[in-house]
């Protein structure tokens, strides 16, 4: 979002816009659309994060996304929507661990995700389209974890 600036300057504009929406959550805890509205303002300091190779700050704050994604998703039990955005965002927490070379970490958030995945699979009234859809999306998270496992293995010999 704001990546023509240095990055100090986009990381107080980023701040600033996560204080505000923070406010407006409190204001409206159950509103999903403002909780919405932080987990995209939390994936925006997690890219300026990731820009920066500060990976451990971008894991803070996918750990917050996660947080609330699972808080959501357990709300609202029946959108299978907010189920699979909890997956990708164990998913997207499992490769941020890799980039901290935390391998333990990222290997259990795959696994999290895998289950949440395997849910939604295994819920009768998903529509066989999107099961094969997230079945794609399941075997590419194992096709990407090997590569990278075996990226790590090279590395160590």
């Amino acid at each position: 979002m704001y990546a023509d600036l240095e990055p100090e300057t986009a990381l107080k504009y980023y701040e600033k816009a996560l204080g505000i929406i923070e406010k407006v959550v409190q204001m409206f805890p159950e509103s999903d659309i403002y909780r919405e509205d932080l987990i995209c303002t939390l994936k925006d300091i997690e890219a300026f994060a990731v820009r920066q190779k500060q990976y451990e700050s971008a894991i803070l704050h996918r750990e917050r996304i996660t947080e609330i994604s699972l808080r959501i998703a357990s709300e609202n039990p029946e959108d299978l929507d907010y189920k699979k955005e909890l997956a990708l965002s164990y998913k997207e927490l499992g490769l941020l661990f890799e980039k901290a070379e935390k391998p333990e970490l990222s290997k259990h958030q795959y696994s999290k995700s895998a289950d949440v995945f395997r849910q939604i699979l295994q819920d009768e009234n998903e529509e066989a389209l999107l099961k094969e859809l997230l079945a794609m999306e399941l075997q590419k998270q194992a096709t990407v974890f090997m590569h990278e496992k075996s990226k790590v293995l090279q590395k160590n010999t």
